[in-house]
């Protein structure tokens, strides 16, 4: 069974940034805990929740051997947990009959394209349900 545990581009950033700032205490145990307070683990079957200690470990050791990191373990662990990026959506595009409509899932705005004047209220409505369930989607609700 494949395991990923999911970070957001932020919290990989720092998991990298935990590694090139060095020594300070142990980065191994460092990045492991961060891991395990910002990842998401997902299996075969879709989303798991949170990962558990020894998810986040083996996800850690695959990290460090794949990048050649010093202080990796000898040897990759049993399972093999990645370590993978969470896609984002930031904005939609949806060419309809009446136009064209940018849906702004971060600041949840709907932008009139090519000469919209207006938003019928079925687009209107489709388009709200479409940006809440994205955003569900990326807390990890859905």
């Amino acid at each position: 069974m494949n395991s990923n545990i999911r970070l957001s581009a932020a919290n990989m950033s720092e998991l990298a940034a935990i590694f090139e700032r060095g020594p300070a205490g142990s980065p191994r145990i460092i990045a492991t805990r961060h891991v395990l307070n910002t990842g998401i683990l997902y299996n075969d079957s879709g989303r798991v929740g949170k990962p558990k200690l020894r998810d986040a470990k083996e996800a850690v050791d695959k990290y460090m051997i794949d990048r050649n990191i010093a202080g990796a373990p000898s040897s990759a662990p049993v399972r093999v947990v990645n370590i993978t990026p969470m896609i984002q959506i930031k904005s939609i595009i949806v060419d309809t009959c009446e136009g064209t409509l940018e849906l702004d899932i971060d600041g949840l705005q709907l932008k009139l394209l090519d000469g919209m004047d207006t938003i019928p209220l079925d687009l209107l409505g489709s388009s709200t349900a479409l940006i809440q369930y994205i955003r569900d989607w990326h807390e990890g609700k859905v």
